[in-house]
């Protein structure tokens, strides 16, 4: 296959290079409280068990910082279901590296793209990697939040359409929303937003039935998916066959298998070791993902695949499966939002159509025996009302801010002075 060349001059260590720059991560780490207690004298990288998130939480704010203070450009973090942060701190050099790498795509951002940027900027990474790299690439770049109240989907759809947006970053179900939002306002995403070309997304489960009708709705776009995480930036992408690459170049990707062992192929919980870190080293960080890693076709970048996280379902289905199983189910255009109980011996699936979409008792009998078929168990799906799952406002908004006003003249709005959530 003829790469680009932006991919085509990528190449990981060797594999004796690689075992010498696992023994410098493992001294950088050491400068972190967390690894000074953790690691013996003379360790080899290949007797170090997983770092966990909980490791992590443990460690906040300061305990996996491995460089002084006024060395770090940004922090960021996460947060679990404990509320207790997972942290991370880059520093100016690691940002140089950064930005760049989220460029790693089969279509390059170029000068004359307009990117629109639709992913969180407030504490995590997602949103500020992109901007770096767009700004890098000199692209026209819209910091567009998605988690603002200044910027609900109705406003990223206008701007899609009116300014001729050219690419865009997001996770999925906010690229759906804006096509939602699109189709409240009268226009057709895949008729009226010509322009955009190329779909990068990220922070969700993106199986191939999925990204199709995601590239439909949107008149074909092409749609690229991104890996990544707070404590250590883009990780793996799309790569011009279609499959999902890991960046070897830029960190290690293992797998600690179901039966306890660490291999670097197989199916299990994903560990990573950055290979670039500087302010937070992290040593077989255990990431909550559940993959399978394969170099089977014996490219320089392992295909990774993933399965999802949360819970055990019943019957061995993925949540992955689970999506597979709906959007293979829908006709192109044919938008619902959902959701999905797996429980013994049945799915029920629960729906509510975008604006201007149906779905009859007959249609969603049609979507569940669809489902049944390819999940091996009875599916059954209903319609809830309007709001249950997309509050309608938020599709639809005229409100450009969320500033609230203290001052009134006869006629003006008087609620504008709540403050909202």
């Amino acid at each position: 296959m003829q790469l680009p060349d932006h991919l085509a001059r990528l190449h990981p260590p060797s594999a004796a290079d690689l075992e010498v720059i696992l023994a410098q991560q493992v001294e950088k780490a050491r400068k972190a409280q967390f690894y000074q207690r953790r690691l013996a004298p003379k360790v080899h990288f290949g007797e170090l068990p997983p770092t966990t998130k909980d490791d992590l939480r443990s460690g906040y704010p300061f305990g996996f910082l491995a460089v002084p203070l006024k060395e770090v450009a940004t922090y960021h973090e996460s947060s679990g279901t404990t509320g207790t942060p997972s942290m991370s701190f880059y520093t100016t050099h690691e940002w140089q590296e950064l930005g760049l790498r989220f460029d790693r795509k089969p279509s390059e951002i170029v000068a004359d793209d307009v990117f629109l940027i639709r992913i969180p900027y407030a504490f995590v990474v997602a949103g500020m990697l992109a901007d770096a790299c767009g700004r890098q690439k000199r692209a026209t770049v819209i910091a567009g939040d998605n988690r603002t109240l200044a910027a609900p989907p109705s406003r990223a759809a206008r701007v899609v359409k009116d300014l001729n947006v050219t690419k865009t970053w997001s996770t999925p179900t906010e690229v759906l929303l804006i096509a939602a939002a699109l189709m409240a306002q009268g226009h057709d995403p895949a008729r009226d937003a010509p322009n955009l070309r190329n779909i990068f997304l990220g922070g969700e489960a993106l199986p191939p039935a999925k990204q199709q009708f995601i590239s439909q709705s949107w008149g074909g776009a092409d749609v690229a998916q991104e890996f990544g995480c707070t404590e250590a930036g883009s990780l793996a992408g799309t790569w011009p066959d279609g499959t999902l690459r890991w960046w070897s170049d830029i960190a290690l990707a293992e797998v600690l298998c179901d039966d306890g062992k660490i291999r670097r192929n197989g199916t299990g919980q994903l560990l990573i070791t950055p290979l670039l870190r500087e302010a937070t080293p992290l040593l077989r960080y255990e990431t909550g993902d559940r993959v399978t890693l394969t170099n089977s076709d014996g490219t320089e970048f392992p295909i990774i695949t993933f399965h999802g996280r949360g819970p055990a379902l019943p019957g061995g289905l993925t949540a992955g499966g689970v999506e597979q199983a709906f959007y293979d189910a829908l006709t192109p255009g044919e938008l619902l939002f959902w959701r999905a109980a797996v429980n013994e011996p049945k799915v029920s699936v629960e729906i509510e159509p975008a604006p201007g979409v149906s779905a009859s008792p007959a249609r969603r009998t049609d979507i569940g025996e669809a489902m049944a078929e390819a999940l091996g168990r009875p599916v059954e799906v209903a319609e809830v009302p309007k709001g249950t799952l997309v509050d309608p406002a938020i599709l639809d908004a005229k409100a450009d801010a969320m500033k609230p006003s203290r001052v009134f003249a006869a006629g003006q709005p008087w609620d504008s002075a709540r403050i909202r959530a």
